[in-house]
C-alpha cells in the first residue's frame, strides 16, 4: 500500500479544473485510506490557491494530485475543497502558507468555512512568531 502511495503522487501531475476535477483527485486519495492535506496559500490581497495531497510517507512530502486557484477568499477554498471531500473524508489536515495549522473536519469546512478560516490564520500567526523565535534563539 505504501509502494502505491509513493508511485501515485510521485508520478502525480499538478492538474486544474480544465483537465481534472477535485473529484478525481479525491478518487486517488479514497482506496488509499488516506487523510487528505488541504495546502491554502493567500498568493494576493484577494487571490488564494488551494491544493491538494496525501501525506507525509516517510519523511516524503508527496506532490499535489490536485491545484485550484482564483478564489477571492480563504473561505471560498475551503467551501470549494468541502464539497469534494465530505463524501469521502471526515478529517482533513490544513496547511497555511506552508505551516500545518491543524486537523479539522470537513464538516467545519462546508458549515463554518469563515469562522474556520479565521481560526486558521491566527493559528497560523501564533505558530509563524513561536517558529520565528525559536529561529532567533538557535541562532
Amino acid at each position: 500500500m505504501l509502494q502505491l502511495f509513493d508511485e501515485s503522487f510521485a508520478s502525480a501531475n499538478v492538474r486544474t479544473r480544465r483537465n481534472a476535477s477535485l473529484r478525481d483527485a479525491v478518487d486517488v486519495l479514497v482506496p488509499l485510506s488516506m487523510q487528505p492535506v488541504l495546502e491554502i496559500v493567500k498568493r494576493h490581497a484577494r487571490s488564494f490557491r488551494y491544493s491538494v495531497r496525501g501525506p507525509r510517507s516517510g519523511g516524503v512530502l508527496p506532490a499535489s494530485c490536485y491545484v485550484d486557484e482564483g478564489f477571492c477568499t480563504f473561505a471560498e477554498c475551503l467551501s470549494d475543497a468541502a464539497e469534494a471531500f465530505s463524501p469521502y473524508f471526515a478529517r482533513v489536515y490544513v496547511r497555511y502558507q506552508g505551516l500545518c495549522v491543524g486537523e479539522h473536519t470537513v464538516l467545519q469546512l462546508r458549515v463554518q468555512p469563515e469562522a474556520l478560516a479565521e481560526h486558521v490564520v491566527q493559528e497560523y500567526l501564533r505558530r509563524k512568531v513561536a517558529a520565528d523565535a525559536s529561529k532567533r534563539r538557535a541562532a
